[in-house]
């Protein structure tokens, strides 16, 4: 088909229009480029309305169809039976002998499933051009897909679309993603290897997870290969506002245990920690 765009520039601010953008993203009329469909559309941006989101979607994940067992067959066939079994929890391991564990597992995913940069589906070329995010297709949405990346590729003259999706037999079956796809497949991954696990967001736009090793919680970043190693997002320059961890406890604010400075977060957040306290409580 033809995929024609045009543009024009429109006062988000204004009720009536952020209503019609809504109505175009719903009935797939629209592509957003350079702004989130929060800040483009939503009526409230609220901190206590993201919290609610996020914590909508981690009850989402209770919808997954694979169930522990295949998800454990899955990684038996690919990493092996005996490197799965290893990898369950055992509550008389230490931390360090469950990242010497761990990590090789952890390597084995980053190489089989990579990051996904933005490469033509068709022909492979990796200098693609973004055109914007859209909301997903009736099929796309089967898959537990909200929005779907559309890129554009000049050596072949083709679009491809990478579906954002939530679902982990999808992931796994299409094998691209980033760290809101990897991040699904490792909360659902750990949880079926016996860890009890919880789903950590950052603000600054990225995503991981914790699992609890001798009463502690240890940072998983399947993106990285990374095992507790809570600091490594400093290094990329991050300047956290909010890092919080979800579970079916509740949720959490973590921010100083990935955050160099707190002073310094205090001074880029938006609320004071007062109703940082008071909006976790009336998400909950």
């Amino acid at each position: 088909g033809i995929l024609v765009i045009t543009c024009r520039h429109v006062d988000i601010e204004d009720p009536h229009v952020r209503a019609d953008l809504r109505q175009r993203w719903a009935d797939g009329r629209m592509l957003i480029k350079n702004i989130s469909y929060k800040d483009a559309m939503l009526e409230d941006r609220s901190f206590v309305l993201e919290l609610k989101g996020y914590l909508k979607r981690l009850a989402d994940f209770d919808t997954e169809k694979m169930d522990p067992v295949q998800i454990r067959e899955w990684l038996g066939n690919g990493y092996g039976e005996e490197g799965m079994q290893a990898c369950r929890f055992d509550a008389a391991r230490s931390i360090e002998e469950t990242r010497e564990t761990l990590l090789p597992m952890l390597h084995w995913f980053r190489h089989n499933y990579p990051y996904y940069h933005q490469a033509c589906f068709q022909c492979g070329n990796s200098t693609t051009v973004r055109v914007g995010n859209t909301r997903s297709s009736a099929e796309e949405r089967e898959h537990i897909s909200g929005r779907t990346e559309v890129v554009y590729c000049e050596h072949c003259n083709s679009f491809s679309r990478f579906a954002r999706y939530s679902s982990l037999a999808k992931i796994l079956e299409v094998g691209k993603g980033r760290c809101g796809e990897y991040s699904t497949t490792f909360y659902h991954l750990m949880r079926s290897l016996g860890y009890q696990t919880r789903w950590v967001v950052d603000w600054t736009d990225h995503v991981w997870v914790e699992v609890q090793v001798q009463g502690e919680w240890m940072h998983i970043d399947p993106c990285e290969a990374a095992f507790n190693d809570k600091r490594m997002y400093i290094g990329w320059g991050k300047k956290h506002t909010y890092v919080m961890a979800f579970s079916y406890d509740g949720l959490e604010d973590v921010t100083a245990e990935y955050a160099d400075d707190m002073a310094e977060v205090a001074k880029r957040r938006d609320l004071t920690q007062e109703d940082v306290t008071k909006a976790l409580t009336e998400a909950q």
